[in-house]
């Protein structure tokens, strides 16, 4: 996902003989993401949760859908809308990006 976003490749945040991931190169890569200005202020903030190297800490699908299908028909039809109350799992990454824009 990271990958597509930033139109690069990423396959050596891997070394798969040593099962290891840099999780350096990970976020320093996610920060390089976040700066894109082309993408929404939410977005941002569901791809930087599902991004999260730690799965438990990752938004459900079914959550993730809960909360989605209510713009559904805004999203289909590219139009603008206002999140308000987003998912907690979701509320981190929104904090984060704000506090990236203020700084």
């Amino acid at each position: 996902m990271l990958s597509a976003g930033l139109l690069s490749d990423l396959a050596d945040l891997y070394d798969y003989p040593t099962w290891t991931f840099s999780k350096e190169r990970h976020s320093a890569n996610t920060i390089k993401w976040l700066e894109q200005k082309q993408y929404s202020e939410i977005f941002k903030s569901i791809v930087l949760n599902l991004l999260s190297p730690e799965p438990e800490k990752r938004i459900s699908l079914e959550d993730l859908w809960k909360f989605l299908s209510k713009y559904q028909s805004s999203i289909l039809a590219k139009e603008q809308f206002l999140v308000v109350n987003p998912p907690e799992s979701l509320q981190l990454g929104v904090s984060i990006i704000r506090s990236k824009v203020q700084s």
